[in-house]
């Protein structure tokens, strides 16, 4: 393939036809026809047409180069400061461009990739598609070999080794907790060839055995004895029986007895005196297999007492029928074959290694960059997981084909979701019926009701987060996803010899800065909202004069207060989502993990203050500076329910809004798009608009830090304030119930498709779970003791005394319920147990101990220059 510079503006850069990617067929979408590709890539650049008419000149290409390219690919491309350093000292935006290019092509088909790379225009030629592909198995193997990337090893591996598959039961659902390993093809093949060798030499003792047996004098004895007919301490039987056994624990492998037993039977037709010691050297197997399960035993004692011989056989050579054969074990492989999800993870570690994506897109090298969607899973997702429609759904359902798609990272953000889901069912439904406490009993044994149920949400969040942490470290172990290789990803802007530097301590200080100034802003405006409320208040149906509006009505004034404070907090949080990333860039953090923990403490700490200090205003403050109006502290816990019934359903209604802006935003552009192409020339108007082009128009996939925080601080509203408003675990089950639906929606069809990264759990979010958790018992029993009848008519100081032992109380008690719980589960003990025992034989195996070492050295792709594709689609 080449790249060439053309003059003529209508022209594409690149030498290739308009239809070499050409569609399959079309499918509507955003109620436009669009075309879908003959072939899956891997991942996608998208590249800006730049006609020679329209070229700038560049004074600081060299320092734009080095922050795109990174060193790897830079030492690749041969004396590359020369580039830069000519006689014409500057260079256009375009010549700059098709250098970086040309690199990123070179590197990705070259010897230290081997991906297959094609091209295509846009419907109106303004921009170029260069798309990869991972499609060569070979090149694969030997990067995800120097990638170390982990792969679970095949089931029939474990009965090579005479182990059991472990598995950790989800809600009925049997997953498969296999080991993972760094993918090593010496070991794989190592391991098929340490496995011949086995079945070889078992083949000769199995072999022996039964010519022995078939020199026993009475045959007939060997016959009845499996059918349990005559006494089994005949000697000559013994002796079979004896050796036997003792070859099976040898082996300690029933897997392969049974491939061989059922290979030599299978050869030895008739019936022959060889034959009739094998038919009795398979039912001692089967007889071994069958005491592991003292169900299926007892089974076979009682088939076995009225039924012949022929009988006992049928019954278990149908009982075991799917034992592999010889064949299946001579070809077992030790690694399942490649995802499509690891093919992806493939070429984007080495595009990482090589370039800055996001670097590229602010200098416009290039537009957009993204792993595109895969049109048949995004259709089976619309129609299950994803469909708007289908609000209600078990939970985590889909959650392997989600982690199979989206990776791990996004899996479980789903997999928190559902598991919060689940369990908030029951205090959802209590706090729907808690509606009828005062139609039902008195003011104070409503009261009383309420608090008990307080104190229940306090305990049940402190259990639920307990149960999540030990499901999440379940999914961990079966995902093999705590030593995921993202981790070890530096960021492009780390620079060691800053640690601990006045300006790195500076930035950290300015973006905490900017926290306190965002705390100082709400508290400031919440305060003047509630003294403008409390003066139109005192107004009644009067007139208030609003600075800058003018004259409204008071009444009116009093009741958008609190809607104007959702507002604020909607807008504060939006300001800070987008300055706090901004300034995390610069904080010189090594890897993206250490930034987001960073960035996530520091948004709870700010976010929490900005959600919740309107309503504990309204809670702890109002009654001491403003009052409750005449009806007393029971005027703000009324106006408090309404505010935070306001407030989640105006939260529902930014979502929804954020969600479609987007689509409308996408379709906009796709209109504009198809209509520039029809103006500019016939061959374009022939064109279709395919499913790239569109997926570029997307927004890319948001960072899920925000909506962590957002269904927390929800969560948050239901275990705060659940004894002042009990029926928000009922809306809050509901919102969660739309939210995850929504947020299905908007990964699969209304967003780019994310990096799939692993994950190891939800991270951070997990500690600020149980910081909520404490929270939530220090404002539950401040509300109980400051608010509530009985302590309400008491002293101050006794009131303070009361809410001492109550909340050190109800806080050593939520406490002990969260250690009750460990966070390790029995099956997910077992399963390491198994694993542990299952990667120690593989390493002490002589076969393997080469192949172990080969695995822990590193290299640079030396294998990949014999793979070097010798030409692209």
């Amino acid at each position: 393939m080449q790249v060439i510079m053309e003059s003529d503006e209508s022209k594409p850069l690149v030498d290739v036809k308009s239809d070499d990617l050409g569609t399959s067929k079309c499918v509507k979408i955003f109620g436009d026809e669009v075309g879908l590709h003959h072939s899956d890539f891997h991942f996608v650049f998208v590249l800006p047409h730049i006609a020679d008419k329209s070229a700038t000149l560049m004074p600081n290409a060299e320092v734009i180069f080095q922050k795109c390219v990174k060193r790897k690919a830079r030492d690749n491309l041969t004396n590359w400061r020369a580039k830069f350093r000519g006689k014409e000292k500057v260079m256009t935006n375009k010549a700059f461009q098709v250098i970086i290019w040309e690199l990123i092509v070179s590197t990705l088909t070259g010897s230290h990739a081997g991906f297959s790379v094609s091209w295509m225009p846009s419907i109106d030629e303004d921009e170029l598609f260069l798309c990869v592909k991972l499609e060569n198995l070979e090149v694969a193997r030997t990067l995800a070999r120097t990638q170390t990337l982990l792969v679970p090893v095949t089931d029939l591996t474990y009965g090579v080794l005479g182990k059991t598959i472990p598995k950790i039961n989800f809600l009925g659902e049997d997953g498969s907790a296999a080991a993972s390993l760094p993918y090593s093809t010496a070991r794989d093949e190592a391991f098929q060839q340490s496995t011949k060798r086995k079945l070889e030499d078992l083949e000769k003792k199995v072999s022996d055995l039964a010519l022995e047996g078939s020199g026993f004098t009475d045959l007939l004895k060997l016959e009845l004895s499996i059918a349990k007919e005559v006494p089994t301490y005949d000697p000559e039987v013994q002796k079979l029986r004896s050796d036997l056994l003792h070859l099976i624990g040898e082996l300690d492998a029933e897997a392969l007895l049974f491939a061989v037993l059922k290979d030599l039977m299978a050869r030895e037709a008739g019936s022959t005196p060889k034959s009739t010691a094998l038919r009795f050297m398979y039912h001692l197997a089967c007889e071994h297999m069958e005491k592991v399960d003292q169900d299926s035993f007892v089974k076979m004692l009682r088939l076995m007492e009225g039924s012949g011989v022929e009988a006992v056989y049928k019954a278990r050579e149908s009982r075991y029928d799917d034992q592999p054969s010889v064949e299946a074990m001579k070809e077992v492989k030790l690694f399942n074959e490649f995802r499509d999800i690891d093919y992806i993870r493939i070429v984007t570690r080495v595009i990482e290694e090589n370039f800055d994506c996001e670097q590229m897109e602010n200098h416009g090298v290039i537009r957009a960059s993204f792993v595109p969607h895969k049109w048949d899973v995004v259709v089976q997702f619309m129609k299950s997981w994803a469909n708007p429609l289908s609000f209600v759904q078990w939970p985590n359902t889909h959650l392997h084909a989600v982690r199979d798609y989206f990776g791990e990272r996004t899996a479980f953000f789903f997999h928190w979701m559902d598991s919060y889901l689940l369990m908030l069912f029951g205090p959802g439904l209590v706090g729907l019926i808690l509606l009828l406490r005062f139609v039902l009993f008195d003011d104070l044994t409503a009261t009383y009701i309420v608090t008990a149920f307080s104190f229940v949400m306090c305990a049940w969040l402190a259990l639920a987060t307990a149960k999540y942490n030990q499901q999440s470290n379940e999914r961990t172990y079966v995902w093999a996803s705590s030593s995921g290789e993202d981790d070890t990803i530096k960021l492009r802007d780390y620079l060691p010899e800053m640690n601990g530097s006045f300006q790195e301590t500076f930035v950290r200080l300015m973006h905490w800065l900017l926290a306190v100034v965002i705390l100082v802003q709400t508290v400031l405006t919440a305060a003047k909202i509630s003294e403008i409320r409390r003066e139109a208040r005192d107004l009644g149906d009067g007139i208030y004069v609003l600075p800058i509006v003018g004259p409204l009505k008071a009444d009116l004034v009093y009741s958008s207060g609190a809607y104007i404070i959702t507002a604020n907090i909607k807008i504060v949080s939006f300001m800070w989502d987008t300055f706090s990333p901004m300034m995390a860039k610069h904080e010189n953090w090594e890897t993206d993990v250490d930034k987001q923990n960073s960035m996530n403490f520091k948004t709870f700490g700010v976010k929490f203050v900005v959600y919740y200090y309107p309503f504990f205003y309204t809670a702890f403050v109002k009654p001491f500076v403003e009052g409750c109006g005449a009806e007393g502290p029971l005027g703000c816990r009324t106006e408090l329910r309404a505010n935070m019934t306001q407030f989640l359903a105006f939260h529902i209604a930014i979502t929804i809004a954020f969600l479609l802006i987007p689509m409308v935003q996408a379709k906009w552009a796709v209109s504009k798009e198809i209509q520039s192409a029809a103006e500019k020339s016939e061959h374009s108007k022939k064109r279709k608009y395919n499913y790239l082009q569109l997926q570029a128009k997307l927004p890319p996939s948001p960072d899920d830090s925000t909506d962590y925080m957002d269904t927390i601080i929800n969560l948050g509203f239901v275990t705060m304030f659940s004894c002042i408003c009990p029926i928000m675990t009922f809306l809050c089950l509901m919102t969660f119930i739309v939210e995850v639906r929504l947020f299905a929606l908007r990964s699969t069809y209304l967003s780019r498709r994310p990096i799939p990264r692993r994950a190891n759990g939800i991270g951070v979010w997990m500690s600020i779970l149980k910081t909520m958790a404490v929270i939530s018992v220090i404002t539950n029993v401040g509300f109980i003791c400051f608010m509530m009848e009985p302590f309400r008519g008491y002293k101050f100081h006794h009131q303070l005394l009361c809410f001492l032992f109550l909340e050190h109380s109800v806080l050593l008690l939520v406490l002990l319920l969260g250690w009750s719980m460990a966070p390790v589960t029995i099956q997910q003990s077992i399963a390491e147990e198994i694993n542990n025992t299952f990667l120690d034989e593989m390493v002490s195996d002589p076969d393997l101990k080469h192949a172990v070492a080969e695995t822990q050295l590193k290299s640079t792709y030396p294998e990949l220059d014999q793979l070097r594709p010798t030409s692209n689609p």
